[in-house]
């Protein structure tokens, strides 16, 4: 807060006005969201004009220390985070015009990606899906058959990210068989 000094006023002293950017909220993720996806797209409000820059501060510590900043001239950013962790974040607002910039207004909001566990499971239930859905117009048995393989081959594989990039290279090769052969159909 300032003191307004300009024009051609001549009393001064009770002029006050508020030189920091617009008061503004964090959207997304929901503040204590669990269980979400490691690539994530954090986003706050915006305002008419007057922001230069916004500023994710995020951090795996609630006081936001040993925390990386990314800057902005959108009012989101897409994140390629670490599976099994909790975030901390904020934003802050840069104006033009000088002004001072300024945090959300909602405090420090946090978030926690999805374990290894739980991706793989629902890669299980992907690939599991797939296969109970499969069209045999579409698919050859083998290729059914390759698919229920690579699905146990999964199941006994030990957690990590190594199995996490099996079972979504798995889904995106039965997955491309099927357009292959629709590709090959429409020539025929």
């Amino acid at each position: 807060v300032g003191t307004y000094k300009g024009g051609l006023r001549q009393n001064v002293d009770d002029i006050i006005f508020d030189n920091r950017a617009e008061e503004f909220e964090i959207l997304s993720p929901i503040n204590g969201t669990v269980n979400i996806e490691k690539k994530v797209t954090v986003n706050w409000e915006t305002h008419n004009g007057g922001v230069k820059t916004s500023k994710l501060f995020i951090s795996e510590y609630p006081d936001m220390s040993f925390g990386k900043k990314y800057e902005s001239k959108e009012n989101s950013i897409t994140l390629e985070l670490e599976y099994g962790k909790t975030y901390y974040w904020k934003v802050e607002n840069e104006p033009f015009l000088g002004y001072d910039s300024r945090f959300n207004s909602n405090g420090i909001f946090s978030f926690t990606t999805m374990s290894y566990e739980d991706k793989i499971k629902s890669l299980e239930k992907e690939i599991e899906f797939l296969i109970e859905i499969a069209d045999p117009v579409d698919f050859e048995i083998s290729d059914i058959n390759n698919l229920k393989v690579e699905l146990e081959n999964l199941k006994n594989m030990e957690s990590g990210s190594d199995a996490i990039d099996y079972g979504k290279s798995a889904i995106e090769e039965f997955l491309g068989e099927k357009k292959i052969k629709k590709e090959l159909r429409t020539v025929i």
